[in-house]
């Protein structure tokens, strides 16, 4: 059974990344991108099993927060500048709270978030 997760888990790494519909598409991890598309609905979550828990640089939620940053980017109502980085980062947290288990990793990648939404 360990053994059959541990594949599972390796083949959702390498090869499925889910895109802001939440469809699949496979392609090397590398080859994914974040939809840059800009929509009018909030991005979906990507699935708590794409995710391989190591803390990676692409990470599925690392890139869940890109789409996240994009979405409250577009040209609606305008906030300032502080205020649009503390809507991102809640969404985000609530986010994680609600789909990703390992508290350890839940804060590395929150501070992850945090810092590069700092950056914009």
């Amino acid at each position: 059974m360990a053994i059959k997760r541990a594949v599972e888990i390796f083949f959702r790494r390498m090869f499925i990344r889910f895109t802001s519909t939440s469809t699949r598409t496979m392609m090397p991890a590398q080859q994914f991108k974040p939809s840059t598309a800009t929509s009018s609905t909030f991005p979906q979550p990507p699935d708590p099993l794409s995710c391989c828990g190591s803390g990676c640089a692409n990470c599925v939620w690392i890139q869940y927060a890109d789409e996240i940053s994009a979405y409250f980017d577009q040209p609606k109502v305008q906030p300032s500048n502080a205020h649009k980085i503390l809507n991102k980062y809640k969404a985000v947290k609530e986010e994680m709270e609600k789909n990703v288990e390992d508290e350890n990793l839940r804060s590395y990648l929150l501070m992850e978030i945090k810092a590069k939404l700092a950056k914009k």
